[in-house]
């Protein structure tokens, strides 16, 4: 397969590589190419970055938002009977392209990922690698309510954005404290410009079915159990999965901000910091939206599929105004 012909007028070009040839080679004027070794072998995802003679400008370097890539580097050095360093590399920029880059080794350091190359004193690494090969279950595309739980608590996965702590709590019920004191629960990061992210809440309330044969009984069952210091020990039962919405009880009960760190932090979350109502609230055509995992198959396109982001989301995007368009709201 031989590619060639004129690039548009961008200072990247993302190539991904869902099944990997066995040998590339490249013949670029005004490019640079990375993800591509001297023996010929190619990462996951190849990225082509312009060349600019000294002193010309980019054109698109003083256009907002664009950024080039970069992360950040943290090494832990353990100096014990084995001498070991832990390095991690994080994203800083937002996600959307695949990142190759070459982290410098320690003198004297040796890799013992397989998984990653090694060339010249520099580990070759691709935060596309983990999501192509498999870290992540493709199966989670249609996962339902139960199932990144039960993923998480059989250790399919090691991380999991949840809207409660019911992950948590149920190590608890199931006897398994070791793994439950082992979990790291945590908020939201802070947007791109250094912000709190508003977290979307849901508020569930008591129904009373339409010909119920003791509804004057069952109002005022209502009304006890609503009442601030009955709701709060109930909810306390429940071991804290679902959030107490009174600010005020919450930050004078030890319960709910001091007692375990799991819950705190999902208190924080979800009483005290900024919150949204849940997107359904609007109009309900989110609902389905999420029903057919729309965003997160534009996701598995991009990343097991081949599919270039910029078409992965636009065919997300019009799917996503097919069904709002099923449910039309009346402003007034």
């Amino acid at each position: 397969v031989v590619m060639e012909g004129r690039l548009p007028e961008r200072e990247t070009v993302q190539i991904p590589l869902p099944l990997r040839p066995h040998r590339v080679t490249a013949s670029l004027q005004g490019w640079r190419i990375e993800g591509l070794h001297d023996d010929d072998l190619a990462e996951d995802s190849l990225q082509l970055m312009r060349i600019h003679a000294q002193g010309e400008t980019s054109k698109s370097a003083f256009d907002s938002g664009v950024l080039p890539p970069f992360v950040r580097v943290e090494r832990d050095l353990s100096l014990g009977l084995k001498w070991q360093a832990e390095t991690r590399v994080v994203r800083l920029t937002p996600p959307g392209a695949a990142i190759v880059l070459e982290v410098p080794l320690l003198a004297g350091e040796s890799v013992t990922s397989p998984e990653v190359r090694v060339l010249k004193g520099k580990a070759l690494v691709s935060l596309a690698t983990p999501f192509k090969q498999g870290y992540v279950p493709p199966g989670c595309v249609n996962w339902n309510d139960a199932d990144d739980n039960n993923a998480f608590h059989s250790k399919l996965m090691v991380m999991d954005f949840d809207g409660t702590i019911s992950t948590e709590v149920a190590l608890l019920s199931m006897g398994r404290k070791d793994d439950f004191e082992d979990v790291l629960t945590h908020g939201l990061p802070l947007s791109n410009d250094g912000k709190e992210l508003p977290s979307q809440v849901a508020l569930f309330g008591p129904v009373i079915p339409k010909g119920a044969k003791n509804v004057e009984v069952a109002k005022e069952f209502v009304k006890y159990m609503i009442q601030p210091k009955v709701l709060n020990e109930y909810l306390k039962g429940g071991l804290g999965r679902w959030a107490l919405p009174i600010p005020e009880m919450v930050k004078s009960d030890p319960f709910w901000l001091k007692d375990d760190p799991h819950r705190s932090a999902y208190i924080e979350q979800s009483v005290i910091k900024p919150t949204v109502p849940i997107y359904e609230a609007y109009n309900p055509a989110i609902a389905q939206v999420g029903s057919e995992h729309v965003f997160m198959t534009a996701i598995f396109d991009y990343l097991n599929n081949g599919i270039a982001p910029e078409p992965a989301i636009d065919k997300a995007f019009k799917r996503a105004e097919e069904i709002f368009a099923k449910y039309p709201i009346q402003q007034a």
